[in-house]
């Protein structure tokens, strides 16, 4: 289990999958809004995208890429997709490759300029460090998609995704992460 876990998007999605990760030492829910932010981290509930789901005392919120990224063995993007390459190209610079294990694509949806899917976009983007190796057993992206809302995961209503990667370690090590008693 990795000890920090870094997860890009303070919206429904991102704050429901830090619910997901109760044995994580520590979760860091990155918003761009500091504002949000700061009310996550006071009231522990994200009022604006997910009123009334409590915020586990894992999760520290913050709205300075820099703090979220510190240390993160895994880094979960979940920002809307116009927002991703334009998120990333300031992170990359902030990500300790050599200790990252996992990114996880939790975004949905293809990029306007370019088709590409989120997983791609955030190789594309990320490429440039010479980072991403889908062949290795570290290092790589895993999408994770379903059939699901935000709420309902957040209130422990059972669901499932899919862990999608062409690395098969990678996407076990996705599952091992986000599987509970009440997501598959």
């Amino acid at each position: 289990m990795p000890k920090k876990v870094a997860v890009l998007g303070a919206g429904s999605w991102g704050t429901a999958l830090t619910t997901l990760l109760p044995a994580v030492e520590s979760i860091h829910l990155w918003a761009r809004n500091p504002a949000l932010a700061h009310d996550i981290d006071v009231n522990r509930t994200n009022s604006r995208y997910l009123s009334g789901i409590a915020i586990g005392k894992n999760t520290y919120a913050t709205s300075n890429l820099a703090e979220a990224l510190f240390q993160a063995e895994v880094v979960v993007v979940a920002v809307p997709s116009s927002g991703i390459r334009s998120t990333l190209l300031e992170a990359r610079e902030l990500i300790d490759f050599d200790r990252l294990a996992l990114i996880v694509s939790a975004s949905k949806g293809l990029e306007d300029d370019t088709g590409f899917r989120m997983s791609e976009v955030i190789s594309d983007t990320l490429s440039n460090d010479g980072f991403i190796d889908d062949t290795s057993t570290t290092n790589v992206i895993v999408a994770l998609s379903g059939p699901n809302l935000a709420l309902e995961i957040a209130q422990g209503i059972p669901t499932a995704s899919v862990a999608a990667s062409p690395n098969d370690e990678a996407a076990m090590s996705c599952q091992r992460l986000f599987m509970g008693p009440t997501f598959r």
